[in-house]
């Protein structure tokens, strides 16, 4: 059962809320760089998700950023850094490194496993000083590394390397415990969402190693492509979180980059799973709050 109230959040630029399993899923945009206040009555994006966690027990907050390689406090995100402190208060922290990624705080960003996301993300002229080969070697070819990666770390069966049912089932279960998804969402990672990924990560490979002219303008668009994809990539773990029928939450709070936020909406909207709130979906830019109806859990 769940109530409804009304509520201004500061800080973020997209709000909408989802029924699924028999969950409440919050899904908050941010961007990365920037805290803002708006004006009138508002509550920080940081003192809502603390008090969401503290007044339910059954509630969880899942964060993009890696617990194994990240250091807080080098985070680019203002929003993230504020709510990792304002829960350590409460007692509430994030899960010890190496450490299994089931309590209450969940890191869900896995790039870092596969490449190191900060060259990509935060160093641009890492990657715009980068010769076409350097590029190719930490930006591209991981992808198609994840398999041998996962043969190694004994995540996936080496007899049976062509099975795709084994291969995404190798990918769920990377860092990730007890996961179990429906069907059908399983059937569209394999045969859609992962595919798609494969497809342009070739297309991106062939058309690096094809051009001619590989200059600063050309390394920029591709930085923006890669930087999507990746980001697809992260997208992928979200959603094995989000449909995980193994879940023990009743309420689940996604804090992530607007860029995700949007790629999960298109998810969504392809299994015809319609927000909660009233009125649509909110995007506002950086001068206003969001101001939504929002619901919580009811005991």
């Amino acid at each position: 059962m769940y109530i409804e109230t009304n509520i201004a959040i500061s800080s973020i630029i997209s709000f909408s809320q989802y029924i699924i399993n028999g969950r409440l899923i919050t899904l908050i945009g941010e961007m990365h760089n920037k805290k803002f206040k708006c004006e009138g009555k508002y509550m920080s994006l940081n003192k809502y998700i603390e008090n969401r966690l503290v007044n339910n027990d059954k509630a969880a907050v899942f964060l993009e950023f890696n617990k194994d390689t990240d250091k807080i406090k080098d985070l680019g995100s203002q929003n993230l850094i504020k709510t990792v402190k304002s829960l350590k208060k409460k007692g509430i922290k994030i899960p010890r490194k190496n450490a299994l990624n089931n309590q209450r705080i969940k890191s869900i960003d896995h790039r870092d496993y596969f490449f190191k996301s900060y060259n990509l993300y935060a160093d641009e002229k890492y990657f715009l000083n980068g010769d076409k080969t350097k590029i190719i070697d930490e930006f591209i070819l991981p992808y198609f590394y994840v398999k041998k990666k996962l043969i190694k770390n004994n995540r996936y069966d080496n007899d049976n390397n062509d099975d795709k049912d084994s291969y995404i089932k190798s990918l769920i279960n990377y860092k990730t415990h007890n996961i179990s998804i429906d069907e059908n969402i399983f059937n569209y990672l394999k045969n859609f969402y992962i595919p798609k990924m494969e497809k342009e990560f070739t297309d991106i490979y062939e058309g690096v190693v094809n051009d001619i002219i590989f200059d600063k303008s050309s390394k920029y668009i591709l930085l923006h492509k890669l930087q999507v994809l990746w980001a697809n990539f992260l997208d992928f773990y979200i959603m094995i979180e989000i449909f995980n029928m193994n879940c023990n939450y009743n309420e689940i709070i996604i804090l992530i980059g607007d860029l995700h936020y949007t790629n999960l909406q298109k998810v969504f909207k392809h299994f015809k799973i319609e927000p909660v709130n009233i009125q649509e979906n909110y995007k506002r830019n950086s001068n206003n709050c969001i101001e939504t109806k929002i619901f919580k859990p009811f005991f």
